[in-house]
């Protein structure tokens, strides 16, 4: 694509386009030195409980039936929390990214 085209996109298509790149950069900055310490004590537990318990890897990865015994189960209940406090980590984190994005940009355009 070239840069005409590029500049004849809308704004909202600019930003899709660009959305994975600032969606991974968010998740890095999480898991850095400085970053949230629920987020990593959330993303170390599931790397654990996935390492403890791999058969919790065939739920999300394949369709078939499984059987899992208590142990298990109450293992990928707290699975399932973690990924929800990351996931709701991680949406904090881009809403407010853009939030800061647009106080730049205001100020940037003297609009503040």
């Amino acid at each position: 694509m070239n840069t005409k085209q590029r500049e004849q996109r809308s704004l909202p298509e600019r930003i899709v386009e660009v959305f994975g790149e600032i969606d991974s950069d968010v998740c890095v900055r999480l898991r850095s030195e400085n970053g949230d310490p629920e987020y990593m004590e959330s993303f170390q537990a599931v790397n654990k409980i996935l390492a403890d318990f791999p058969i919790l890897s065939k739920l999300k990865d394949d369709s078939g039936a499984i059987s899992l015994s208590a142990e298990e189960q109450a293992a990928n209940k707290e699975l399932q929390n973690h990924d929800i406090t990351i996931n709701d980590i991680e949406r904090a984190s881009i809403y407010f990214q853009g939030l800061a994005d647009c106080y730049a940009l205001l100020k940037r355009i003297k609009a503040l």
